[in-house]
């Protein structure tokens, strides 16, 4: 089941920085890990980053480690990638999701979804 509440599209050049954020309500956030996914046009979808707030652990793919960080303000129940020093091949689709915990990406609820695409 997904549930999408909001879409933004962003624009970016080469070299630049973006950080996207992503209001987290509806579901205790305690109990699951948050996530941020994308899917580039015409490719399946592709994990980025998880973050555990029980263990204040993050998780992160190594297509975007370095580049990318993942942060939460649990008092404003906000979810952030920072995107630093942006490629071409970072234009997709980016959602902000949930799942359970463990390593099973199978099932995401995703509320956010942002298309980035890239100027010349």
């Amino acid at each position: 089941e997904t549930f999408i509440s909001l879409s933004v599209t962003l624009f970016a050049k080469p070299g630049e920085s973006i950080k996207l954020s992503c209001k987290i309500s509806g579901f205790v956030i305690q109990d699951w890990y948050k996530a941020w996914i994308r899917q580039p046009t015409g490719k399946g979808l592709e994990w980025l980053a998880s973050y555990d707030e029980e263990s204040n652990t993050k998780y992160y793919s190594s297509t975007i480690e370095g580049r990318f960080i993942a942060s939460i303000d649990i008092s404003s129940s906000t979810f952030y990638l920072q995107m630093n020093n942006l490629q071409t091949e970072d234009s997709a689709m980016y959602y902000c999701a949930r799942h359970s915990h463990g390593y099973c990406y199978l099932h995401f609820v995703i509320y956010y979804y942002f298309s980035l695409f890239f100027m010349y």
